[in-house]
């Protein structure tokens, strides 16, 4: 392991990694290497971004198994009754959990092809500009038929959200904190919360350590020590092809991204992971039962994809 000693003097000297704020890998249970630079440490809490999705769909897994939701194939509809009065025709009307759930829901969303720095024309930025941020979602037209057409949007953790929230009768971080952070020893982050409804859950902050926790949880079959946090088969579920994209490996479960890494003895190995906006990231690499987490600042950058290269030829090398 002697190449990860040397991950502190990389990122300090290569200017392409000066955005990396913390990074932390785990083998198996026990936690080899905790990084932070560039001013953080380990309790400065950090934005998660849309890792916030990926852990969004482990709570989906545990209402399933708790039975306050039937199964991923209920019609959203059914859990907007305050919203009756929209127009739910053209499709929308079919729209089911699942569809939130692989960013197929078809309602006309510009985020995922638009970059945030367009403030105007992003609706990520737009939703966020007024109070009703799922009237804002619902009164989007359908665009495809649902479950026809991948678009990342991040109108659909809200929407699933207030789901949640219906379907459970509990403000959603009283859900999150019984059913997952709790039995993760998980007791300080911070939530955005929606302006006209402080149970509508958007991104949040949290220390970069229970987040390699929650990772670890995924590696583990939805095991954390001797407790089933996340039922076996919803863990396989959301880290399972649902959509395939053109590059070659590259799919979409349940709120968790899949892809193929080629190391640098030329093995191919597939990982997953939870993404976040400037560098946040869970990786999780089944084949040499490790979890990786970094956090970063890589905001209105081209150099985004650090992360992933400071994953394959800085780390992994360290295992092969």
């Amino acid at each position: 392991m002697q190449q990860l000693t040397t991950l502190p003097t990389l990122i300090f000297s290569e200017p392409i990694y000066k955005s990396i704020h913390a990074v932390l890998i785990a083998q198996g249970t026990e936690t080899i290497f905790e990084g932070y630079f560039n001013g953080h440490d380990a309790y400065t809490m950090h934005e998660a971004q849309s890792v916030t999705k990926s852990i969004q769909s482990l709570l989906v897994g545990i209402a399933i198994d708790k039975k306050f939701i039937p199964n991923v194939h209920v019609k959203i509809k059914d859990y907007f009754p305050q919203y009756a009065h929209l127009d739910w025709t053209g499709g929308k009307e079919d729209i089911t959990l699942q569809h939130l759930l692989t960013m197929t829901a078809g309602l006309q969303w510009n985020e995922g092809e638009i970059p945030y720095t367009a403030y105007y024309q992003n609706d990520a930025n737009l939703q966020n500009m007024v109070d009703d941020w799922v009237a804002f979602a619902l009164n989007k037209p359908m665009q495809y038929k649902a479950g026809t057409t991948f678009a990342y949007s991040s109108a659909a953790p809200i929407l699933i959200s207030h789901i949640l929230r219906e379907a459970t009768k509990l403000p959603n971080e009283l859900f999150a904190l019984h059913y997952l952070y709790t039995p993760l020893g998980i007791n300080k982050y911070f939530y955005q919360q929606c302006p006209y409804d402080k149970e509508i859950l958007a991104d949040i902050d949290m220390y970069p350590a229970d987040l390699l926790k929650i990772g670890q949880m995924v590696l583990k079959k939805g095991y954390f020590g001797t407790h089933q946090i996340v039922p076996q088969a919803w863990i396989q579920t959301i880290i399972s092809q649902q959509v395939q994209f053109e590059t070659a490996g590259k799919s979409y479960g349940y709120m968790w991204w899949n892809d193929i890494m080629t190391l640098s003895n030329g093995e191919t190995i597939p990982y997953h992971y939870a993404w976040g906006y400037g560098g946040q990231h869970i990786f999780i690499i089944p084949t040499y039962d490790l979890t990786v987490v970094t956090m970063g600042g890589y905001y209105n950058t081209t150099l985004a994809n650090q992360p992933f290269e400071l994953l394959q030829k800085h780390i992994m090398p360290a295992f092969v």
